[in-house]
């Protein structure tokens, strides 16, 4: 493409009022799903309001859909998936519930590999700009919260180690300049390394529960006998006689197991030492923020489920809603009333994932609107949809919807979710991971339409518009679970959630990338300064986080994972501030040379 005919702003200005929409529609396709290029230069003839009403409205809407379609129905339906296939809490934290946490930076990732041209540079900007978002000015915000953390270093370190071998990995692809299928399934090879290693670990740690519990049971036993075989005999000699017996058979463990708990307790300083122990177990995924997403609380016995039962999504957003309505601001009110119909549509088409939402009606009206949609959401353009084929295979989904609609009607109840509830979570998680993906679409055509007005650099854009939309939850949610003692819990989910995204979300992003005509992904070549410069902020934004992550690594070492408020947390977020002003002076160094 010559320079005359690239979609940049200088070359629109340049044209005709009566040629720029011709020449917009021939060349500024970027966009995929939403045609903002065209809506602007031709509908709205480059209107400054509605630029900057776009700039505002969309990356709002945008990232409140990701985040409320992934807490509300993706989570919830991962849970109960995860449920029904009896995976460990370990398994499901590294695999379908830490989808569920980080559906929006996966989705965006493979939207921007698979969108076609450089938007790859998006996904590099999003995936390695959250991650040095997180791991360093969150993760210094959670120690600082937590006021001091001691961590379980083999769990921690296995996340660091991982996530610093992907982002090597990436950063050497980048170096080699091209991407084919195997490098991307290579790279997608090693999140199963590392999900094998989880599965190594939860089996060894249940070993030592079940050797622990084994031991417990033989004291409780060896006890027992010792007061049966002397009822005559003092409480006071009871007792040191069955001291005796424990040292001459079994206080090697018995001293190692007090050694634990005191050293915990020693840490720790609360009262909850052995919840917080659960929760180290569960590896430390987010699964707080997880379960806070789905509509009840797992710890709750079946009795207390069904006594209390967890209200409907619609319910407990708009229960009182006319209360809450009139003590909100203009601009609160003006924002929930635009989201009511999109609240709507979104109930009446992902179907309902858990037996204490089931609702045999909404069953009944998902069963129709949920193909329909996932039939539209999996098409590249709308057009593909509705043209001859599209419609007769719209008319067969239709007669098959209509057919288990009734299905639903005749053989279930409206309070009693049927004994297929597991084949709902399914597709509901289907439908979700649809609309979720729908709606990183939008994100990625307005930055690719922004990039365009501004001329700014894509990966930049990636790094700080789309890094800190998805990275928004996990920087206040890590933050508020900290200071509430869960700082554990928080920290290591910095590296896991990080690590999950890497693999998965931009994983997937290249094998759809390495599926193209072009697959350069060399951001070390350069024919002008001003590729260079363009380029430098992709090397810059890796090496940044490669350099933060070794660090990391080795400062934990040193420090034995016991955290605390000081020179460590002060150098991550200064870290972070300084990496993000060199990027930012690369970006004003790429526009004054254009």
């Amino acid at each position: 493409m010559s320079s005359d005919t690239q979609c940049t702003f200088r070359n629109i200005q340049e044209l005709p009022q009566d040629q720029v929409c011709d020449f917009v529609d021939q060349n500024c396709n970027v966009e995929q799903l939403v045609k903002f290029s065209y809506f602007y230069f031709c509908q709205v003839k480059q209107s400054i309001i509605v630029l900057d009403l776009l700039t505002i409205l969309i990356p709002l809407y945008a990232f409140r859909m990701l985040s409320q379609i992934s807490e509300y129905y993706l989570s919830p339906a991962l849970a109960k998936v995860s449920k029904c296939f009896k995976l460990s809490q370990s398994v499901a934290g590294v695999t379908l519930l830490a989808l569920g946490n980080g559906g929006p930076d996966v989705a965006t990732a493979i939207v921007a590999g698979s969108s076609g041209g450089d938007s790859i540079t998006i996904a590099v900007g999003s995936i390695f700009g959250a991650g040095l978002f997180v791991t360093t000015y969150t993760l210094q915000n959670v120690i600082q919260n937590a006021g001091s953390i001691h961590i379980k270093s083999k769990t921690f370190v296995r996340d660091m180690v991982f996530y610093l071998i992907g982002c090597c990995v990436v950063f050497i692809y980048t170096i080699v300049g091209s991407i084919n299928l195997g490098m991307a399934i290579g790279f997608m090879s090693i999140y199963g390394l590392f999900l094998f290693t989880v599965i190594y670990q939860d089996r060894q740690r249940a070993k030592q529960e079940i050797a622990q519990s084994k031991i417990r049971k033989m004291d409780t036993i060896q006890t027992q006998r010792v007061e049966e075989a002397l009822p005559e005999i003092p409480l006071e000699q009871k007792q040191e006689v069955q001291i005796n017996c424990i040292q001459a058979n079994q206080m090697p463990a018995v001293l190692n197991t007090l050694h634990d708990q005191n050293e915990e307790r020693d840490i720790e300083g609360k009262s909850f030492v052995q919840d917080e122990q659960n929760n180290q177990n569960k590896e430390g995924y987010d699964s707080i923020k997880r379960q806070e997403s789905a509509p009840y609380n797992k710890n709750q016995t079946e009795e207390e489920n069904s006594e209390e039962k967890v209200k409907d999504i619609m319910t407990e957003k708009y229960e009182n809603f006319w209360d809450k309505f009139k003590e909100m601001g203009i601009l609160e009110r003006l924002l929930i009333l635009t989201e009511i119909p999109i609240d709507v549509a979104r109930y009446l088409i992902i179907p309902p994932a858990e037996e204490n939402q089931w609702n045999k009606w909404r069953a009944m009206i998902t069963t129709i609107t949920g193909p329909l949609a996932f039939m539209w959401g999996s098409q590249q353009n709308l057009n593909a949809t509705i043209n001859d084929e599209g419609f007769l295979v719209i008319y067969i989904v239709l007669i098959i919807s209509f057919i288990a609609s009734i299905l639903i009607f005749f053989s279930t109840k409206n309070n009693q979710p049927p004994q297929i509830m597991w084949l709902f979570s399914i597709f509901s998680f289907v439908v979700a991971v649809v609309l979720l993906g729908q709606a990183a679409q939008v994100m990625i055509d307005f930055i690719n339409f922004f990039q365009i007005v501004t001329n700014m650099n894509k990966t930049f854009l990636g790094m700080t518009v789309l890094a800190w939309g998805n990275s928004a939850t996990d920087f206040f949610l890590n933050s508020s679970l900290a200071s509430i003692g869960y700082g554990v819990m928080a920290a290591t989910g910095c590296f896991a959630g990080q690590a999950f995204d890497l693999y998965l979300g931009f994983g997937i992003a290249l094998i759809f990338y390495s599926n193209q005509s072009n697959s350069s992904l060399s951001i070390f070549t350069g024919s002008s300064t001003l590729d260079w410069i363009n380029n430098s902020i992709a090397i810059s934004v890796i090496l940044f986080v490669i350099i933060s992550s070794a660090i990391s690594i080795i400062v934990g070492l040193k420090l034995k994972f016991s955290y605390d408020q000081g020179k460590y947390t002060t150098f991550l977020k200064y870290y972070y501030l300084c990496a993000l002003t060199f990027c930012i002076i690369l970006c004003a160094a790429d526009q004054f040379y254009e």
